[in-house]
């Protein structure tokens, strides 16, 4: 049974939960999630790690449970994460992380690559890939943009069905990014222009495993690994048949598979083959949430122990029928 204790990490204008699971071999794994969202997402991948790694799995800064005074900037992000590596894992992990979070991690892979044992990136762009005119301009500008013209709800629905296949998930990033709020989710989309350094010769010094999942819609993820996999001989790619941008939680016995058996090697094996399961099961441990969320933006839940489908209501949007996972309500 996954067991994670709850730690509070103080940081400049922020205040940081942290779950962590001690090593008893000496390698530890950090989780990095996405924007928006909270750590929620990796419960499934936690749960089957090998008991002797340690685990750290964060709210970034302004997510989930952490707090955050002012605005939200990706440098000092950064920064928050090679303070946690220091502080509990010794100065060095492997580093696990979804959209924003690989984005994250591939910056600190980048800039203190003896910091990084090695590296796991779900479904984010490649932060060295060289973009056209128009792809910088459409994330320089697009984000504000949206913001500014389409109503609070209907970014909530477009954002939530693009990241995820399964009602399930769905109904989970509709409920982060609604947390997270309007104007601090723009400052985070905004701020991630920041970790882009256009360089065709980059090249990881560490393994590194990159994961996608095929229905994967947002920007230009998949085309972006593919071509990471082909230009470096460090990066080796799963691709996830059946998942979306959430590919850790649609495709969760895949990308767990894959995962551990990544993570368990030697640190010296820097050669990666995986043997990965053909089928793909729901998420385990569930439990139902009713959400409901005004034309107003306002939001209110209510979380049942069993027996009932969740649903979440958008007024003159679309309505989902599913099961939100069981980490909604904290992770123990």
């Amino acid at each position: 049974m996954l067991r994670l204790e709850r730690r509070r990490f103080e940081r400049p204008r922020a205040n940081l939960l942290l779950r962590v699971r001690p090593s008893h071999s000496g390698s530890w794994c950090v989780f990095l999630h996405g924007a928006g969202c909270d750590g929620a997402m990796f419960l499934h991948q936690m749960g089957v790690l090998p008991e002797d790694i340690g685990i750290v799995c964060w709210d970034a800064r302004g997510h989930g449970s952490s707090t955050l005074s002012g605005p939200f900037v990706y440098a000092d992000m950064v920064d928050d994460l090679a303070a946690v590596l220091d502080e509990v894992c010794g100065g060095r992990a492997i580093l696990i992380g979804q959209s924003m979070g690989g984005n994250l991690a591939q910056t600190l892979a980048a800039h203190s690559p003896d910091r990084v044992e090695r590296l796991v990136l779900i479904d984010c762009a490649d932060n060295h890939a060289v973009l056209s005119v128009g792809d910088r301009l459409a994330m320089r500008w697009g984000t504000p943009l949206a913001f500014r013209v389409l109503p609070w709800c209907q970014l909530v629905t477009m954002s939530a069905e693009a990241c995820a296949l399964r009602s399930t998930n769905i109904a989970y990033a509709a409920l982060c990014l609604h947390k997270t709020g309007r104007r601090r989710l723009e400052q985070v989309l905004t701020s991630l222009c920041d970790a882009l350094e256009p360089n065709p010769d980059a090249r990881f010094s560490i393994p590194t495993l990159a994961i996608v999942g095929e229905e994967d819609r947002t920007g230009r993820v998949r085309e972006q690994l593919r071509a990471l996999a082909e230009r470096d001989p460090a990066v080796s790619l799963v691709e996830i048949p059946n998942a979306g941008h959430l590919a850790n939680m649609d495709a969760t016995d895949v990308c767990s598979a894959a995962i551990t058996q990544f993570c368990s090697r030697p640190a010296t094996d820097t050669q990666v083959s995986l043997s990965l399961p053909g089928n793909v099961r729901a998420p385990f441990g569930v439990e139902f949430i009713r959400l409901k969320i005004s034309p107003q933006g306002a939001i209110s839940q209510r979380v049942e122990a069993q027996g009932r489908v969740s649903l979440i209501d958008m007024p003159r949007h679309r309505r989902w029928i599913g099961k939100c996972p069981q980490s909604r309500k904290e992770i123990p």
